[in-house]
């Protein structure tokens, strides 16, 4: 089987330190191009990961381009649903990373396209392909923990509007710690919890700006379940604490500590009993999942109608906001 060819758009932290590397160790995947605004910059980026490819700074020809197959998006919000559209109509299939669009309105609008072309789009949730979570997810699934109470979570690093200014202000983007981590766990709970087959929370979002006043630099999300556990979860951008989830019922915890994050790894225990489990490349595997997606024709995990309800949720969600 010839491998699957594949673009990328964006040459950030995200691309060149995990979806760009994660993609090379993929055998049925090739790296051909990249899609900046600067053609230094691609170079630069195709070099860095030892690859020989084609630099693109125009979108349209990326599109056009038929010796591309896939192309991944890592671009800031707001572009992606106008350039996950394009590429679709073009015929390519389409990786994008969280959130799927910045409104509803356009996550329609990819669902609607993605439909028309036939083509694969799933969204870059890599929390759900980090072993020990899926190990926890099993737990869930097969009543070993009996009912569950509670589940809390808590994912913080320190940061400057400087380090990303497009997040924390300006038409490029929506949500700051919301898009950058909030998303990411109100996908989490909602796998853990129902695996996506049920299950439609009432969610409520409380966020803060009181430090730089940019957007939402800390936020408590909170979700509860029909016949389910409360959820609650803490966000933040202004410092950096353990990063955990305590998943409880009445006979049972299971804590994850630094589990949240880009590496795979961290600490699992059972009611303070250590739980093994293999440390693997998250990008890597959700990768390694579309491009099968792709080459068997069959759904993609998380798709498109799970990027619609996450980007739904961080719109709708009632927010209040410190001045």
């Amino acid at each position: 089987m010839e491998p699957i060819r594949f673009a990328i758009i964006g040459t950030g932290q995200v691309a060149s330190r995990h979806l760009g590397p994660a993609l090379c160790k993929i055998e049925h995947a090739r790296l051909c191009g990249v899609l900046s605004r600067s053609h230094t910059r691609g170079e630069a980026f195709l070099k860095g990961l030892s690859v020989q490819g084609r630099v693109y700074t125009k979108l349209d020809t990326l599109a056009q381009d038929p010796s591309i197959d896939a192309v991944i998006i890592a671009s800031p919000d707001a572009l992606h649903a106008a350039q996950a559209i394009t590429l679709m109509n073009s015929g390519k299939h389409v990786f994008v990373e969280k959130p799927m669009a910045t409104n509803e309105h356009d996550a329609l609008a990819m669902l609607s396209t993605r439909s028309a072309a036939g083509v694969r789009l799933q969204v870059g949730y890599h929390l759900r392909y980090h072993a020990g979570h899926q190990w926890l997810r099993q737990q869930i699934a097969s009543g070993n923990l009996g009912q569950l109470h509670r589940i809390s979570m808590n994912w913080t690093y320190q940061m400057n509007p400087e380090d990303s200014p497009w997040r924390a202000r300006g038409e490029l983007g929506r949500w700051w710690v919301l898009s950058a981590l909030g998303t990411h766990l109100i996908d989490l709970a909602t796998w853990l919890i129902t695996g996506d087959e049920s299950g439609c929370p009432e969610i409520k979002i409380l966020s803060s700006n009181a430090i730089y006043h940019q957007r939402d630099e800390q936020a408590l999300i909170s979700m509860a379940f029909t016949d389910g556990p409360l959820v609650d979860m803490f966000v933040s951008g202004i410092t950096r604490k353990p990063r955990t989830i305590s998943v409880q019922s009445k006979t049972t915890e299971i804590l994850c500590t630094e589990t949240l994050g880009a590496r795979g790894a961290g600490v699992i225990t059972l009611n303070g009993n250590p739980v093994e489990f293999q440390t693997v490349d998250p990008y890597e595997q959700e990768l390694r999942a579309f491009t099968r997606a792709i080459e068997t024709n069959s759904p993609c995990v998380p798709g498109a109608l799970i990027g619609l309800r996450n980007t739904r949720r961080l719109e709708t969600a009632t927010s209040w906001r410190t001045p």
